[in-house]
């Protein structure tokens, strides 16, 4: 572009639009936190969940364990263990698997359109590896909290709540065949 002193200038035409962005970037990434909270709190449930079932699985191992001498503590620390081992392989493969989908995204123009263009430039920060080991002592205190509210239990009392479960009102009285009849 010809300046008005005769000289060559250059123009750019994204300034006006990054400086709106700077503008706004506190309220958008306000906003992405907001959109991403309820999917991890989803997830935390669906870990508690899915955790609470296997240690319910294996609540017969852990009553043997505590009758042949184990204290809660070391029933707690197995557990430990196996979530840590978790924890450690996730936190190698994830990085990895995340960059290759992040690559394969970016060569894309559109959904399940790609095109031959260099891949987005992807790189590992600080901010993201801290949100790394955030999630995984966060997926290690998920997992282990049904194990603490399981590991009091003899095998003794293992056996007598086995036998005492009773069905629920529901069943007992086919109320879910009702209900479906009536939808």
């Amino acid at each position: 572009i010809l300046s008005n002193r005769g000289g060559l200038g250059v123009e750019f035409a994204a300034q006006e639009t990054l400086a709106a962005y700077g503008q706004r970037q506190d309220t958008l990434t306000g906003m992405l936190w907001i959109y991403q909270v309820p999917v991890v709190l989803m997830l935390l449930f669906y870990i508690v969940m899915v955790s609470g079932m296997i240690v319910g699985y294996e609540q017969n191992e852990m009553a043997v364990l505590k009758s042949r001498g184990a204290s809660r503590g070391q029933v707690l620390r197995i557990y430990l263990y196996q979530t840590l081992l978790l924890a450690l392989a996730a936190a190698v493969a994830g990085p990895v698997l995340a960059k290759g989908a992040c690559r394969l995204i970016g060569s894309t123009n559109g959904f399940m359109e790609f095109v031959n263009r260099s891949a987005l430039p992807v790189a590992y920060t600080g901010a993201a590896i801290a949100c790394g080991v955030g999630a995984a002592v966060i997926f290690c205190c998920a997992v282990l909290v049904p194990v603490l509210l399981h590991s009091t239990a003899s095998v003794v009392e293992h056996k007598r709540k086995k036998n005492r479960a009773r069905q629920p009102f529901w069943k007992k009285f086919f109320l879910d065949l009702v209900l479906l009849a009536v939808a």
